[in-house]
């Protein structure tokens, strides 16, 4: 494929947290769009499932299944050394990450517990792996795309850190550091358009809609979350394909884009027969 940034190679996507939900459609819809796929999660094979269904194995599959080439490599996202290892090795096997899509995230029943009642060494693990991963990821992976003048880091953000001026917020119901940690999650982008836009970098936060993944649907079984209405995980996929491949995301450099508004206004997705 040829790239935005004007490559003849094949270009390579790595995506965290791909091995369920909404990493495993945008890594797909990735595949479909011609990019090779490294899908990076904890859960690399069945064996290792833990509370959740979903493994990379099965997501490499898929995207097998579409015709597309993925690799899996497992990566903890609060081990600063298997972040590294993980980056070496989709480089030592294709020499190259041209998009990097920031989908993880930490959240688990604790999370829902009122501050005062909440472990800080949660919290302090919430920060360090939706916020300050994200950050070292784009870190790692942005030396060789400023070698070759172009690439993408798009981070799957929340309208949990989405604010209005001058109104008072809405109830929150969806924990503490999740929603200050999406709060900052989206000025990485603006950060990284602002500081090496000029150098051929581009940046997006993409906010997915309300999506019911496997892990929001387990937290609705506790009772911490519920919502009436639901959005496909295909509106973030094809919004974050189109960012990834059209000259015409240039206009948009650093924004915070809702996809399913996105997707409808550009017309990403399939109007049935």
């Amino acid at each position: 494929m040829t790239g935005a940034g004007g490559s003849s190679q094949v270009e390579v996507a790595l995506v965290t947290g791909a091995s369920r939900g909404l990493g495993r459609a945008c890594a797909v819809e990735l595949a479909r769009a011609g990019f090779r796929v490294a899908v990076a999660a904890r859960t690399l094979a069945p064996a290792d499932v833990r509370s959740l269904p979903g493994s990379l194995e099965a997501t490499v599959d898929a995207i097998a299944a579409v015709g597309g080439d993925a690799v899996a490599v497992q990566l903890d996202l609060d081990d600063r050394a298997s972040v590294e290892r993980a980056v070496d090795a989709v480089l030592d096997r294709w020499g190259r990450i041209d998009v990097l899509v920031n989908n993880a995230f930490y959240q688990t029943r604790e999370s829902q517990l009122p501050l005062v009642e909440m472990r800080m060494e949660h919290l302090d693990k919430q920060i360090r792996v939706n916020l300050l991963a994200p950050m070292f990821l784009a870190k790692v992976v942005l030396p060789q795309m400023l070698e070759r003048g172009h690439g993408t880091v798009i981070d799957m953000v929340s309208g949990a850190g989405v604010h209005e001026l001058d109104t008072p917020p809405g109830p929150r119901a969806w924990g503490f550091g999740y929603g200050t940690s999406k709060t900052g999650m989206i000025e990485i982008a603006a950060m990284l358009a602002s500081q090496y836009g000029d150098q051929g970098i581009r940046a997006f936060s993409v906010q997915p809609g309300t999506v019911l993944t496997e892990q929001l649907a387990a937290a609705m079984g506790d009772g911490t979350f519920d919502s009436a209405e639901w959005d496909p995980p295909e509106c973030a996929a094809a919004t974050i394909a189109w960012l990834a491949t059209s000259p015409d995301a240039d206009a948009l450099n650093g924004a915070l884009v809702n996809a399913p508004r996105f997707a409808a206004a550009h017309h990403l997705l399939p109007t049935g027969p």
